[in-house]
């Protein structure tokens, strides 16, 4: 994605060339810092998600000769965290 400031140059939309060009408005980088909280806190989530989504998955499968319920329930407990983290990521 690009944008422009003032019909200026074409500038690709990251962090750093918004901030420079909406320094003039406060209000502006509050909002701006605000979504950059938010997705530092949406990537954290899913990188949990995926621990833990691949914590069950091994959890539910490691010893499967042995037949312990309790492993097994432990797999699932642990995948439907992940996929409740993984709402709550996406929520955010």
């Amino acid at each position: 994605m690009f944008y422009n400031k003032e019909f200026g140059d074409l500038k690709k939309v990251n962090y750093y060339n918004l901030s420079r060009d909406m320094a003039d408005n406060q209000k502006s980088i509050d909002f701006l810092n605000k979504y950059r909280k938010k997705r530092k806190i949406a990537t954290a989530i899913y990188v949990g998600v995926g621990a833990a989504a691949i914590a069950g998955v091994i959890m539910m499968f490691s010893n499967v000769n042995s037949f312990n319920d309790n492993q097994q329930t432990g797999g699932f407990v642990q995948v439907g965290t992940g996929i409740a983290l993984g709402l709550g990521g996406y929520l955010i």
